[in-house]
């Protein structure tokens, strides 16, 4: 995929463009996690509930502290 453009609008909004919301089949209402990541700005789009399918079951059974190192494990 070639590199775009795009502009931040006086509200602080990014439009993504169709061709990149078709591929991660993003919806609207979708929730997206920013990081920034020294001078850049990381956007990943959060599963949904029906994605998660029995997640949220064995996350009960960990502690926060390891639902953290795994969710920082996965960025590196």
């Amino acid at each position: 995929m070639k590199n775009n453009l795009t502009r931040i609008t006086k509200k602080g909004q990014v439009v993504l463009r169709k061709e990149i919301r078709d591929m991660l089949n993003l919806k609207p209402g979708q929730i997206i996690e920013e990081r920034i990541c020294g001078k850049e700005i990381i956007l990943r789009p959060l599963p949904t509930l029906i994605e998660t399918g029995g997640i949220l079951k064995k996350m009960a059974e960990k502690s926060t502290l390891e639902l953290i190192k795994e969710i920082d494990e996965g960025w590196k």
